[in-house]
């Protein structure tokens, strides 16, 4: 009868090689995670700041539709002479603030708006023109529409 050899140390040896793989395994578990976690706060701080923006545009918008006379200056829209009164102003980039937006006037509730772009002004024959970075949204009034249609021949 013959003996096999004995194999001493393939068990210690084979156990380290596993926990290697493991360990390998769990560094690309745990960064597919960290990255994971990371990209889903981005998406929603951006998702917030695309809702300030909407909702300061809607804002905005019921009030040049309402507006007799609307004046742009250069960072401040200036609606009925000076019954409301838009500033737009840069903001503070650490804190992801790129324009801050107040809303001036007897009606004004709320603390303004901080936006991840800072909008910039621009007249129209109708109204207003916000440029949104690569957008341009044009809000009109309608006081300014009818006067518009009653000057036609």
């Amino acid at each position: 009868m013959r003996r096999t050899p004995r194999r001493h140390g393939t068990l210690l040896i084979e156990m380290i090689a596993a926990l290697t793989l493991l360990s390998v395994a769990a560094m690309f578990a745990s960064q597919f995670m960290m990255t994971s976690v990371t990209t889903m706060n981005r998406l929603e701080r951006q998702r917030e700041g695309e809702r300030r923006v909407d909702h300061m545009v809607n804002r905005l918008r019921a009030d040049v539709w309402s507006a007799r006379a609307v004046r742009v200056d250069a960072q401040a829209l200036t609606l009925d002479g000076e019954r409301v009164r838009w500033s737009f102003e840069p903001g503070d980039e650490r804190h992801r603030v790129v324009g801050r937006v107040r809303r001036h006037g007897a009606d004004a509730d709320d603390d303004g708006f901080d936006l991840p772009v800072l909008p910039r002004l621009g007249e129209h024959a109708l109204g207003v023109v916000v440029h949104l970075d690569e957008q341009r949204v044009i809000l009109v009034s309608q006081h300014l529409v009818a006067d518009a249609r009653e000057e036609q021949p």
